[in-house]
């Protein structure tokens, strides 16, 4: 299936990517090393304008780093070792999002962003890796563009909110469930392509996300669409995702 050579592609990327993540430790002794030798010889200036930088952005990259180690932590018993693509398993909802916006907490509280997902506790029979892999792609939407959203409405009061910011998950019925948050929504000349690949209202975005999300519904008979409904921008917000099964968790 297309899905099964997408994540295996993005985890073994990940996968090299986390190898290299315990060569910062390394790499700081070496710093250090220079360091010390440009202080013995008082050369502060060479320090200060050149390696210091250098050492700033050495943290950031490990950082960056111990981050997607983390991901793949999280990610490697969904996708890696996972049997077939086909093989279906019960999966709580309310528990897969309690772990997953945990990840997600330190972005969420710096948007003020509250996440409300109370009534989720229902199992969903699907493909192992099919929430994280939906919701993933749903997530890193909402935080683009919640905080596009509080930039320009500083300066565009029709776009300013005075309620807290939020990303809601709903389950309307055993099989059916509701995604939508208080960013802008989708903007009308994307609403009827947004699932198209090579479309995206982001800049320098990709425009793949949605349609992997789609394709990787449909692979095992589930639908992703956007609903009539729209928000205080007059934008169309809602995603509904729907299971094939009336009772997916049985």
């Amino acid at each position: 299936m297309a899905n099964g050579l997408i994540t295996e592609t993005i985890t073994h990327e990940l996968h090299s990517l986390v190898s290299e993540a315990d060569r910062g430790k390394e790499y700081e002794t070496y710093i250090e090393a220079i360091k010390n030798y440009l202080f013995e010889n008082k050369r502060f200036d060479l320090n200060k304008d050149y390696l210091l930088p250098i050492r700033k952005r050495l943290d950031n990259v490990t950082a960056k780093m111990l981050d997607i180690r983390r991901f793949y932590d999280f990610i490697e018993k969904t996708f890696v070792y996972s049997g077939k693509a086909d093989e279906l398993e019960k999966q709580n909802l309310k528990l897969f999002l309690d772990n997953f916006l945990e990840r997600y907490s330190t972005r969420l509280k710096k948007l003020d962003i509250e996440a409300k997902y109370n009534d989720t506790d229902f199992d969903f029979l699907v493909p192992r890796g099919a929430l994280m892999h939906v919701f993933y792609n749903l997530l890193d939407n909402s935080l683009y563009w919640i905080e596009e959203r509080q930039i320009k409405g500083r300066y565009d009061k029709s776009l300013s909110r005075t309620l807290p910011e939020e990303i809601c998950v709903e389950v309307k019925k055993p099989n059916i469930i509701r995604y939508f948050d208080s960013g802008t929504g989708v903007l009308d000349k994307f609403q009827y392509t947004l699932f198209q690949p090579m479309v995206s209202g982001k800049q320098n975005g990709r425009g793949m996300g949605m349609y992997i999300v789609k394709k990787f519904l449909e692979s095992f008979d589930a639908t992703i669409s956007l609903m009539d409904d729209r928000n205080n921008y007059g934008n169309r917000y809602i995603f509904e995702i729907i299971f094939s099964s009336e009772n997916p968790g049985e």
